[in-house]
């Protein structure tokens, strides 16, 4: 695969999204979402975003639920966000 000059220029910006039961503290979230943060960032200089959903089950259809679904991608357009990491 080849990449183009402005494919190799364009800046990504991540927005990551993790689902957590309802029962979960923050610090275990704050530390779950630290480590999606950290994979994230061995691929380089990349800007993050970072919310999380806490629900019983994820949704069969959307994952995150419809309503969820359509507050982040809102929130990826006004950030200019590019890539959704789930």
């Amino acid at each position: 695969m080849t990449t183009t000059k402005t494919e190799e220029a364009q800046e990504l910006r991540a927005y990551l999204v993790d689902i957590v039961p309802r029962e979960v503290d923050r610090a275990l979230l704050d530390d779950r979402m630290n480590e999606l943060e950290s994979l994230v960032n061995t691929l380089g200089d990349i800007e993050i975003v970072a919310k999380y959903q806490k629900r019983g089950l994820p949704d069969l259809a959307t994952y995150l639920g419809k309503g969820k679904l359509e507050e982040i991608l809102a929130d990826m357009e006004r950030l200019n966000a590019n890539t959704l990491i789930i």
